[in-house]
């Protein structure tokens, strides 16, 4: 074994097309950092360990994945923007991720070096995961899609960014326009004078808002010289709008997203997915939704899955099974499909493009099968369900083992 990072990664030699890799679970980012070193210069299809766990194959593989994708969405690593005050310790934005912008004034900093470390990263992260068709639990945002794709972005991309801000610029662009049309108009300048004073931004001026030249929550970061000390007025508010775009959608994202492109390419060129759709393509990034209800109907689920030694479709537990799966809360979907292979995006297809097929299979143990939790392969998605008495007993096992199934791989 050759040692990579102390006693926290190495690898071992590689069999084949596969490249194995055992890692420290607690120190998954640092390792997989080093990982992603490794495949930039190999087609192996890469495979992980973990020290001090029995799993092999894909499952710890899917699971590593799953892992870095929630690190890589750590508040502290300032990578994405992030309106959510709680105290929760990663971004969730319901609009999808997308880089949080820097200032010209803190590019040469010690902390932006480190964030365009990450996105190289993730750009090799990203690559690797669809060359060897992992699943990554990375809700990226559509104009982070668009720019993967080599599309410009507009300004309708930022209502998807910032929904709130976007609504308002939204607003304030339609007056603009009507400001613009006045002061092209054939009119005289006093007409011209008396139809801008009337213009009006939900009933009231815009110099009324007492908005400054800055950047919509960041007083500090100034649009332009003196922004700060600048009102917004409705003769300045086309250059307001040009400058807050400019800085969202272009000038504080662009060099993160060179980065990004860096480490990709050292996978494949990122301009191979430029046929995808945006949906398409996060399809072939992070598979199915939970949200797709169309996989978790009790008619699916039975065609989806193979019962052995000791069960049919027919049988009591398995009907159980079935039963509480097309119930399942979104968190729920999530923590089962992550049980039974590692990560919790199921494939393109979902339970029925499993392969192999997910296998149900009667848990013998001495003692009442009431006492016993299920358990899985993740590697051949092989269930073991033990023969519960009820339903909600099933329910009750299932989801402790869902809980508890995240923590590590071990004999069962």
């Amino acid at each position: 074994l050759r040692s990579l990072v102390g006693s926290e990664m190495c690898i071992r030699d590689r069999g084949g097309t596969k490249q194995k890799v055992r890692i420290v679970r607690e120190h998954v980012l640092e390792s997989a950092i080093k990982v992603m070193e490794l495949c930039k210069n190999n087609k192996a299809i890469l495979e992980v360990e973990y020290f001090n766990e029995v799993g092999t194959g894909s499952g710890p593989t899917c699971e590593f994945y799953t892992l870095v994708s929630k690190e890589l969405q750590r508040k502290d690593l300032k990578l994405w923007v992030d309106r959510d005050s709680s105290t929760d310790e990663y971004v969730f934005s319901k609009c999808g991720l997308f880089p949080r912008p820097v200032k010209e004034s803190e590019v040469n900093s010690q902390e932006f070096r480190n964030v365009l470390s990450k996105f190289k990263f993730l750009g090799t992260f990203v690559a690797k995961a669809i060359m060897d068709n992992r699943l990554l639990d990375l809700s990226f945002s559509e104009p982070w899609y668009k720019m993967m794709l080599g599309r410009e972005l507009t300004f309708e991309d930022f209502s998807i960014i910032n929904p709130e801000v976007g609504q308002t610029l939204f607003e304030f662009v339609q007056l603009a326009n009507v400001y613009q049309n006045i002061q092209k108009s054939s009119l005289t300048e006093e007409e011209k004078r008396a139809k801008i004073d009337a213009l009006r931004y939900r009933g009231g001026r815009i110099e009324d808002l007492e908005i400054s030249l800055t950047l919509p929550g960041d007083d500090s970061w100034e649009l332009i010289p003196g922004g700060a000390n600048t009102p917004l007025t409705i003769h300045n508010l086309t250059e307001y709008i040009d400058a807050v775009s400019r800085i969202i959608l272009k000038d504080g994202v662009q060099r993160q997203f060179k980065a990004f492109c860096d480490g990709f390419n050292l996978i494949f060129p990122l301009e191979t997915l430029n046929s995808f759709t945006v949906s398409e393509l996060d399809l072939v990034v992070c598979g199915s939704s939970e949200n797709q209800n169309e996989n978790w109907t009790k008619e699916i689920l039975l065609e989806s899955i193979r019962t052995e030694h000791g069960y049919t479709n027919t049988s009591r537990a398995v009907q159980y099974l079935v039963n509480v799966l097309s119930v399942l809360s979104n968190e729920h979907r999530r923590g089962f499909v992550r049980f039974v292979t590692g990560s919790p995006r199921l494939p393109i297809g979902g339970f029925k493009a499993l392969v192999p097929k997910l296998t149900i299979v009667r848990k013998k143990k001495l003692g009442q099968a009431d006492s016993f939790l299920p358990s899985v392969n993740t590697c051949f998605y092989y269930m073991k369900l033990p023969d519960y008495s009820s339903e909600d007993i099933l329910r009750d096992k299932l989801l402790q083992a869902i809980q508890h199934g995240q923590h590590g791989f071990s004999y069962t």
